[in-house]
């Protein structure tokens, strides 16, 4: 779903995007996992968003 709303929805911007999935897998995880997704869909951004 992340991915998808990154390359496909051009009227929200990239970090609320990210953040709000961080946010929710903050739900679920309290270790490292919320990081390491910040930094994925962060570099995914990075990629589709040119």
């Amino acid at each position: 779903c992340a991915v998808y709303e990154l390359g496909f929805t051009r009227d929200v911007d990239a970090k609320v995007l990210i953040q709000e999935y961080v946010d929710l897998a903050y739900a679920f995880f309290m270790k490292n996992e919320p990081k390491m997704i910040n930094a994925l869909l962060d570099q995914i951004a990075k990629n589709i968003r040119i």
